[in-house]
């Protein structure tokens, strides 16, 4: 079997362009399977020596596979490295790299779902809010800049690990897990919920200061609407269903202290 060499900058930018696509076919039974496939296919044509080898390479990555999205990046650099190893190796360790994908899947899916969905999409949404308040004389350009803020605080990260994961399983391997970007998520964590307690106490400040004015009705609906709607989606990543909570709680309050007062 003639290898046709080694990836080159130009594929891993195919393979991080189509990385964008792997959610596409998402289904119950392979997961992302099919996409981390569509994804591998540039990088398999090029170490795999004939159509017959690469027609197999791509039936077995287009198999069940589920892990985050955006950390499934690490996972395609790696495999990418185990197969060409075990092509030039002319091994076969097909089993091994499944076992090896597997894992690195797994330990990735959770450290990125933390990192994404419970941390940095909820901070990303107060700083967009703390805009609208702070630049409500603007509007409705406040509206557009915030989502311009929240764009950038989420993807930032998101576009880095896209591409760095790639990157750095090509090269790493199997020891792509013991990266740094990888081994600072946890304190990355840390500091991102650090970061939105406190921009959501400031997003308090504001909301009581402008929307309210002081009315006592006012900042009891806010307080108890604003807990309301946080705590649904820190704790159980539902952001619709905190905002109809919210709503709801608003509600409830609001006709309580009418109904008191009649």
């Amino acid at each position: 079997m003639n290898n046709s060499g080694s990836l080159g900058t130009f594929d891993l930018m195919r393979i991080f362009l189509r990385s964008f696509f792997i959610q596409a076919t998402f289904t119950l039974k392979e997961k992302l399977g099919v996409g981390f496939g569509f994804a591998l296919l540039p990088g398999i044509r090029r170490i795999s020596g004939n159509h017959e080898h690469t027609q197999q390479l791509l039936k077995r990555h287009s198999e069940y596979f589920n892990s985050h999205p955006f950390m499934s990046s690490f996972v395609l650099g790696s495999v990418l490295r185990l197969e060409e190893n075990a092509i030039n190796n002319s091994g076969n360790a097909h089993k091994d790299i499944e076992i090896i994908k597997t894992r690195l899947a797994g330990a990735l899916g959770s450290l990125g779902d933390r990192l994404f969905w419970k941390f940095l999409k909820p901070l990303a949404s107060i700083v967009a809010l703390i805009m609208i308040f702070t630049l409500h004389e603007f509007y409705p350009w406040n509206i557009f800049v915030s989502l311009v803020y929240f764009l950038f605080i989420f993807n930032v990260l998101h576009l880095f690990y896209r591409l760095c994961g790639i990157l750095q399983g090509y090269r790493s391997g199997t020891g792509v897990i013991h990266s740094k970007s990888i081994q600072c998520i946890e304190h990355l964590n840390f500091r991102i919920t650090c970061f939105a307690l406190g921009f959501l106490g400031l997003l308090s400040v504001l909301e009581l200061r402008e929307a309210y004015e002081g009315d006592f009705l006012g900042i009891i609906i806010f307080i108890a609407a604003a807990s309301t709607a946080f705590l649904l989606n820190y704790k159980k990543s539902l952001p619709g269903l905190g905002i109809i909570a919210s709503l709801a709680v608003s509600f409830v309050i609001y006709s309580l202290f009418h109904l008191t007062g009649n």
